[in-house]
């Protein structure tokens, strides 16, 4: 586990095992405790794993394990050098920290470990976006944080739960790029800008002569496999290849002319290139599908499950939010396809906007709330409109969670009236 430690770059060949021994030990803990890979990342499995108190190495005689290294190479530079280094091997290290704490055997020492001893997520916090500008590590960041701001919230782990979202809420200046164009934009939302910079290559109809298109889906269908970390479906192309080129083999001997068979070779070409580039396509969407979700779940937590007291600024938090969802669901490319997941963030958002104004599930107004400005519930208003109008009659749950934002924003407005 040591060996993690290293410094970068390294050969090839030793990523690759450090890359193997992560995803081990991923595997290993999707069975029961105790084995191994509890073993390995310091659990203590001689006795129940949850009572396992994880400990820097060299503390109580506490000896280095994987869990150190991993945590080690991750924090190897601010912002992590790892990330564009070996972005494959530090993807897979937050995969298995992940792990750790959805374990409902490991979750909580794991948590504890990250927050009182590393101090994790406020030093990652602090150094975004330069540290976490690659989508998939971002990802898996914002779960284990989503997890880490609910479990604080139930223990009433105030001033460490007002530190982490002072950062959350906080200016970002470090932003920057064609979607951090707003210095000292909110971290949350340059969180989601991240997600808005994944660029999507539209889909173009293949248009061929030789092989029929239909015949063909039918083929492609049958080399198609289910990516493990993804669970997308993606394609064989060597399998493809190959089944294409026998297809060529059996025309060759028929009377075909050369010039006809190269025009062949150079259609299987296309048909490679096509089916790669629409399968990464379909990658790119999971994996936005994935990132926003995780988003959604951190914005959740805080207005939902923390205490208005810790959030001063909560009102205009809610606002900023509510309005970059609506804009980037409706302009937004890779968001666009997302109405469905954006609409349940706008109508919690917008709930939760309510209550700053009115007393929950009343219309009578909050007594010494600022009250909204007409101008800015007209907007939202507009905006929600236009989203019911771009969710068609296909999307229902999406529609119907439109309607209810409306409502609220409605119910807003009728009492700043």
């Amino acid at each position: 586990s040591s060996g993690i430690n290293a410094e970068w770059p390294l050969p090839p060949g030793r990523n690759t095992i450090r890359h193997m021994i992560v995803d081990f030990l991923i595997s290993l803990l999707d069975f029961a405790p105790p084995n191994i890979g509890y073993y390995l990342v310091g659990f203590d499995i001689t006795r129940p794993i949850e009572k396992t108190v994880l400990q820097e190495h060299g503390v109580h005689g506490c000896k280095r394990t994987c869990l150190h290294s991993v945590i080690d190479l991750l924090f190897k530079e601010l912002p992590p050098s790892s990330l564009f280094d070996t972005p494959a091997l530090s993807l897979k290290c937050y995969q298995l920290l992940v792990k750790l704490a959805t374990n409902q055997h490991t979750g909580n020492a794991l948590l504890r470990y990250l927050r009182s001893t590393c101090d994790f997520f406020a030093k990652f916090l602090e150094i975004h976006p330069k540290g976490l500008d690659r989508i998939e590590h971002q990802t898996e960041f914002l779960q284990i944080l989503s997890m880490e701001l609910l479990v604080t919230s139930r223990a009433n782990l105030t001033s460490y739960l007002q530190r982490i979202l002072s950062l959350l809420a906080g200016s970002d200046n470090s932003a920057q790029g064609p979607f951090f164009a707003l210095e000292g934009s909110r971290k949350l939302l340059s969180l989601l800008d991240t997600i808005c910079s994944v660029e999507i290559t539209p889909y173009s109809p293949l248009e061929l002569v030789y092989f029929d298109v239909d015949k063909l889906e039918h083929v492609i269908k049958q080399h198609q496999y289910k990516d493990k970390n993804s669970g997308v479906f993606m394609i064989n192309a060597v399998s493809l290849h190959k089944a294409l080129q026998s297809e060529l083999n059996m025309v060759s001997n028929s009377n075909i002319s050369t010039a006809q068979r190269a025009e062949i070779n150079e259609e299987i070409k296309l048909i490679l290139s096509n089916t790669m580039e629409r399968f990464m396509t379909r990658k790119k969407i999971s994996l936005i599908k994935k990132a926003f979700e995780a988003w959604r779940q951190v914005v959740e937590v805080i207005f939902v499950g923390c205490s208005n007291e810790l959030l001063p600024s909560r009102q205009s938090l809610l606002v900023e939010l509510t309005q970059a969802v609506l804009t980037k669901s409706r302009d937004c490319q890779p968001l666009s396809g997302l109405l469905s997941g954006a609409s349940g963030c706008v109508v919690i958002l917008i709930q939760q906007l309510r209550y700053t104004v009115q007393v929950p599930n009343s219309d009578t107004p909050l007594e010494g709330a600022d009250p909204l400005p007409p101008g800015l519930l007209q907007t939202m208003i507009r905006n929600l409109v236009e989203a019911v109008i771009q969710s068609g009659g296909s999307m229902q749950q999406a529609r119907s969670q439109i309607y209810a934002a409306l409502l609220h924003c409605l119910k807003m407005s009728s009492s700043s009236d």
